[in-house]
């Protein structure tokens, strides 16, 4: 457990230089999630950040282009994965 709190800190510490301000405030709810659970998906973020799903999808690839978030699965089955 004190492995994976240590690979979450980081994932935090990581976004937190690569990401402007303000788009990390606009993730910070979703990061959380990843940082409590791994993974999530596009509804679950949506439900999050109370936002429209174009806007989730975009918060959820700005993510993956940091490289700390990965998808996995097609277009009806999405998951965002935190890369170890």
């Amino acid at each position: 457990l004190a492995d994976f709190n240590q690979k979450t800190k980081n994932l935090t510490e990581a976004l937190i230089e690569v990401l402007k301000e303000k788009e990390y405030k606009r993730l910070l709810p979703i990061i959380a999630y990843l940082d409590q659970n791994g993974s999530i998906t596009p509804q679950k973020a949506e439900e999050i950040v109370q936002k429209s799903p174009s806007t989730v999808y975009r918060y959820l690839q700005l993510l993956v282009s940091t490289g700390a978030v990965r998808s996995t699965g097609n277009t009806s089955n999405i998951e965002y994965i935190v890369t170890a």
